[in-house]
């Protein structure tokens, strides 16, 4: 919840400095400054920028979606291929999904490449 405290400092920031889709403030200090995007504006926020896995719908934070590219080898056609649907898990399609919703034989193959890390 916004406290009126946060309203008046989110206030003071020029346009330029405050999130487009959102309106927070992005300045240095602001707690958004090191991750926000740029854009038409000003920036957006880590928040605002944030994916939506496919699998399951959630927000995936900035930097931490994993696409099929980065789990099956070039040689793998599966690397072009959205990831397949897991109706029992009730969980659908897509190229972009969270590490949670990877299945034990994507996550094996995603943490066997050593280019693969999150911080």
């Amino acid at each position: 919840m916004t406290t009126s405290h946060e309203t008046q400092q989110e206030n003071k920031a020029p346009p330029e400095q405050r999130c487009d889709e959102c309106g927070r403030d992005t300045r240095f200090g602001s707690g958004l400054f090191v991750n926000r995007i740029p854009a038409d504006v000003g920036y957006i926020c880590p928040d605002c920028a944030a994916l939506d896995c496919d699998r399951c719908g959630e927000k995936i934070e900035v930097d931490h979606d994993i696409t099929p590219e980065r789990v099956y080898p070039e040689n793998d056609k599966r690397h072009h291929q959205d990831f397949p649907a897991l109706p029992a898990e009730g969980k659908g399609s897509g190229w972009r999904v969270h590490f949670e919703c990877l299945t034990k034989e994507e996550e094996a193959l995603f943490e066997a490449n050593p280019d693969n890390y999150f911080e």
